[in-house]
């Protein structure tokens, strides 16, 4: 049996033809455009194998994607290139959405059932929902790599959505948020899109933080997904447990409160960013006064995050003096509440809004420079000068942003109703998507799920992008 018929036989066992025509652009396996093998867009010279086994050799390696290189096909001559296979790459571009009304829109229910209590209705209901392989539904996954479409959108938000934050643990399915209407909601996002928690009506009073012209500023989930900090700009601070559906702690300062965070060990323990003031206070202490205080001339605070394990945390505010900012963003040890460094952040602008990397190497902040500035998390806590992640618009609005769960993008809000996405590694803008045409304040990137991000607009809309 010679070369040729050695090729025909096998490739006709694959249902291909048995002779190769000279006349006819091949490919690399020596088959032709029109025998349907997914590579007749692009034609390359023809060979032969000398054997039945390097062809078949040469077939399996398409299939694992290597394809045959010299070291698998060593009959392939010199100047008889091998085809490369087509690019993958990740669709960039503007996905277009015909209108919101197309989307899915939750909205509060009119009427709650009374069989159901908080703690059932949020915890002890699909309880497999806890694992973040069964988090995923149908309509969220994680088969791309950013966001890509509008998957729902949330309404029941009168007014204007300045924080949204995904729960933790056993609350990681639902969205909470918070909003210049007075109000604090949880959202039962991946499941029914419908809202679970309203502060106005599931807590014992009438109204929340001095009425519905008393705004949330600032609303975070516990480590554990059980408790909620809350703080207003009435000055009031509250933790609430939401399987009880009680208020458990609460303190009014003199201030109004601008964030609010817990301890990522120890839960009981959460901070309270003021003006000039940062408040430690412990939820199982009954005293009228804070545990521990950092004050000094500081400016109102923005933005509260810990580093590492807990024992330092960072600040970020809006005082900028003599076109320096070198106390807006400062680094504090936890258990004195020694200063551990304040020239982090030299330009003249302040930030608004501080996230850390999923490996705790690095934190970046939203400057009203108009970009996202990085930063290592190490002390001294240097800025990378060399990258930031620049495009959108911050116009003074609190302009928020948050990272990927594998911390391989930035997500930032703008002004113009765009959601901007960064590569993180190298600061280039990789994709914005249009959300809404009023400002988009808010960004939370849910924890587990890799291209679901939650937007919010000063309309009082949410938009949950995968």
């Amino acid at each position: 049996m010679n070369e040729s018929n050695s090729v025909g036989n096998v490739a006709s066992g694959r249902g291909r033809r048995g002779s190769v025509d000279p006349d006819k652009k091949c490919d690399y396996f020596g088959l032709c455009d029109s025998d349907d093998d997914g590579y007749g867009d692009e034609s390359c010279p023809e060979f032969s194998f000398r054997t039945v086994d390097t062809l078949i050799e040469a077939y399996q390696l398409q299939e694992t994607g290597l394809g045959p290189d010299k070291r698998a096909s060593p009959s392939i001559g010199p100047g008889n290139k091998p085809r490369k296979r087509p690019r993958q790459d990740v669709p960039v571009g503007y996905p277009t959405v015909s209108s919101l009304d197309s989307c899915p829109t939750a909205s509060d229910a009119s009427e709650e059932p009374s069989s159901e209590t908080v703690a059932g209705r949020i915890f002890n209901a699909d309880r497999h929902l806890v694992t973040p392989a069964s988090i995923s539904s149908s309509s969220f996954s994680s088969s791309h790599s950013f966001p890509q479409s509008l998957k729902v959108k949330l309404s029941g938000h009168s007014r204007c959505v300045n924080m949204l934050d995904w729960g933790r643990g056993p609350s990681s399915r639902l969205l909470l948020s918070s909003s210049m209407d007075g109000t604090f909601r949880i959202w039962n996002v991946l499941e029914r899109a419908e809202c679970l928690w309203n502060s106005r009506t599931r807590l014992q009073t009438s109204e929340c933080h001095g009425g519905s012209s008393s705004a949330v500023r600032c609303a975070r989930w516990d480590p554990t997904g059980r408790l909620i900090a809350v703080g207003g700009y009435d000055g009031m601070a509250r933790v609430v447990d939401v399987e009880a559906g009680a208020e458990i702690f609460s303190e009014v300062h003199r201030n109004a409160i601008n964030s609010v965070l817990f301890h990522p060990i120890e839960s009981h323990v959460i901070l309270c960013g003021t003006n000039r003031c940062i408040e430690c206070w412990d939820t199982r202490d009954r005293r009228p006064s804070p545990v521990r205080n950092y004050s000094g001339d500081i400016g109102e605070i923005q933005d509260l995050l810990f580093l590492k394990d807990g024992s330092e945390f960072i600040s970020c505010s809006n005082l900028v003096t003599r076109d320096s900012a070198d106390r807006t963003i400062m680094a504090w040890d936890y258990r004195t509440g020694a200063v551990l460094s304040n020239q982090i952040f030299n330009e003249r602008y302040h930030c608004t809004c501080l996230r850390a990397h999923p490996s705790n190497n690095w934190f970046v902040a939203q400057t009203n420079g108009n970009y996202v500035a990085v930063f290592s998390s190490s002390k001294p806590y240097r800025m990378n000068k060399k990258k930031r992640y620049e495009g959108h618009k911050v116009g003074g609005f609190w302009i928020g942003c948050d990272l990927s769960p594998d911390g391989q993008f930035v997500y930032s809000g703008s002004a113009d109703g765009f959601l901007y996405v960064y590569s993180f590694w190298k600061g280039s803008l990789l994709n914005r998507l249009h959300v809404t045409d009023a400002p988009c304040l808010a960004v939370a990137s849910h924890p587990t799920l890799q291209s679901t991000v939650a937007v919010s607009d000063m309309k009082g809309g949410i938009y949950v992008w995968d």
